[in-house]
This record gives C-alpha cells, structure tokens and sequence, in this order.
C-alpha cells in the first residue's frame, strides 16, 4: 500500500507562536501529494520552516510555482529577490507590513531561503492578525466592518518614491492609494483576520480623520504589545514559507554584518471582505 503524504513529513510545532519545523521533505523528488500538505500545514501553523533544505534559485521557483498552481493562481512572472541587509534597501525590514501591501492583490504565501547569516543573525517576527483581531473591542469591530483600509502607493514606508510623479498636496489621503477590506476572511479556515498593510501613511476610508487615526493608533498598540508576535530564528539553509495574508513581519536591525536571504513569492488573490 503506497505510503500517505503526510505519514513522510515530521511536523514539530514550536513552543511558542504558530509556527512548525518541517522534516522529511525532498525538494528535489517533491511529489503533488506532499506538496498539497503544505498549504494544509499553513492553515493551521501560519509559517513553516524547513531546516537544511540548501535549495537552489531554480528549486526555490519551482517550488513558487507549484504551490501558486495548487492555490489555482497563474505563476507566470515569478522571480528571486534578493534580501539584504546590505546597499540602498537595507533597511527595508525594519518596521512591521506585509510583502505587497501597495499592490490591489499581494502575495498569498513568502517564501525566504538563508543563504548567509550572520552568527548572531537577528529573528524575524510575526504578528498573528487572526489572534490580533480576536481580541479588538467590539465597538471598534462594529466600526471596522465593510470598511477598507488605504495605503500609499507613491512612497515606501522609508520616505523612498516608488518611481511615481511626486503626490499633489501635503496630506496623504489625496495620494494615490490602494484598497483593501481591513477586515477579511482566511478562505482555508473561514476564520476573520485584520488586514494593516503597513504603518505610515494609512487610513480607514469613510471613517472621519481624527476616528481613523484614533483607530489605527489602538491597533498598531495591540501589533507593538508583543502579545501576538512571536520569532523565528535563522540558519544558513533554511527555507521558510509563511502566509503572507494573515501575518505581518519584520527584523531588527541587528550587528551589520552581512545577511542575505532569497525571497519569493506565490500569488494570490484579493482579499474576502469579512
């Protein structure tokens, strides 16, 4: 009797936050039924990490684009980006957002291969938006409901343009933006989570100014609390995939010494409004 997928994989949770180490896992020979475990193990850890995997650029976009196949989205334009601590964009990971959060549609699931990490090599943290959201009052729930949350487009949450003209006026709600449900629906679970983007330049729209910024002070509060939040540690080696749409993420700054990391991205789809 052929052997179940799941019965090949070793899943070990961590103590603390909602993510697991994965084992057992050959990229190289990665069958459609072990591959259809790991958005099953997403739904339920959040993020995975696969210890020792050593994967390769060509290996890591197969594995892109097979999983965006399993998510029923094209995988068409899929590319490795490197992620440095190091050069112009060094500091592009020092605040919390979710990879994409100035697109109409974002990355459903990141994927991070270690390629150098330094010996004291800094964590990066998660914030759970589903357990986050549980916990938000009911009267700012009641508020929050139907509406959508804007996000800058024109600039990066360092001040950098994103190579569009510069805005026309000082205030960043008559900038170009994108929408999104702030609250929406994890299709794998039916679960509610809360959707921010990223910290500068946001509001909730159809919600008075000073309501907004009251609002979103009170939620950047509860990311900040640690509460919700927990860590991942890194080594040379390790591939990492966690859901994009449900987390938000960053690292410290750390020593400077040299950190870089491939990055990609499995496609996905617009949020469901909750």
């Amino acid at each position: 009797m052929p052997t179940k997928a799941h019965e090949t994989i070793n899943v070990t949770p961590h103590s603390a936050g909602r993510v697991a180490s994965v084992t057992g896992v050959d990229f190289q020979t990665l069958s459609d039924d072990q591959l259809g475990e790991i958005p099953k193990l997403l739904a339920k850890y959040l993020v995975l990490e696969f210890p020792n995997s050593y994967i390769t650029q060509e290996q890591q976009l197969t594995i892109t684009r097979r999983l965006g196949e399993v998510s029923g989205e094209s995988a068409d334009h899929l590319r490795i980006t490197a992620i440095t601590n190091k050069g112009e964009y060094g500091d592009y990971e020092l605040d919390w957002h979710t990879d994409g959060y100035f697109n109409k549609i974002g990355p459903k699931y990141g994927i991070l291969n270690a390629i150098t990490i330094s010996p004291t090599a800094v964590k990066t943290s998660f914030c759970d938006m589903l357990g986050l959201w549980n916990d938000v009052g009911e009267d700012i729930k009641a508020e929050l409901r139907g509406k959508v949350i804007c996000n800058d487009t024109v600039f990066t949450q360092y001040g950098r343009p994103r190579g569009q003209n510069q805005p026309i006026g000082e205030h960043f709600r008559t900038w170009p933006h994108v929408e999104h449900p702030v609250v929406h629906r994890d299709p794998s679970t039916g679960k509610e989570a809360l959707h921010l983007g990223a910290r500068k330049w946001s509001f909730v729209k159809d919600v008075e100014q000073a309501r907004s910024d009251e609002i979103l002070e009170k939620l950047w509060k509860m990311v900040d609390s640690g509460k919700y939040t927990f860590g991942l540690d890194w080594q040379e080696g390790t591939m990492v995939i966690w859901r994009n749409d449900i987390l938000l993420h960053f690292r410290p700054k750390g020593d400077g010494l040299t950190r870089l990391l491939d990055r990609s991205w499995v496609p996905g789809k617009a949020l469901i409004a909750a």
